[in-house]
């Protein structure tokens, strides 16, 4: 089964975690009232390490202001195991907010 991605412009194949994410892009774009051109998924941010993060959420300015990392709804959320992940890409993109779901449940952390 395909849905149709609104920031990627095209079709993907809708896996759980998949599912995860575009509730979240449907949350900030429609509920948060984020332009979709301030968000990217499924984003490389690294020259060195071949780093990719679910969602980047991006201030007017341009700046990385929120990461978003999307499990299937499948996946207990677990800080310990999670979070080191998140704070390894933030260590190249500096956000203010880092958020863990798996579309049921959301761990957010404020810097």
């Amino acid at each position: 089964m395909l849905i149709f991605d609104i920031i990627r412009k095209k079709y993907v194949v809708l896996t759980p975690e998949e599912w995860t994410r575009q509730h979240v892009i449907h949350y900030f774009t429609q509920y948060c009232g984020y332009s979709p051109a301030l968000l990217a998924v499924e984003k490389k941010f690294s020259q060195n390490i071949s780093l990719r993060a679910d969602i980047i959420i991006y201030s007017k300015n341009c700046i990385p202001k929120i990461l978003v990392e999307c499990k299937s709804p499948l996946i207990t959320l677990q800080k310990n195991r999670h979070l080191p992940q998140m704070l390894r890409y933030n260590t190249w993109l500096n956000v203010k907010q880092i958020i863990i779901t798996n579309g049921i449940k959301f761990m957010h952390y404020t810097f």
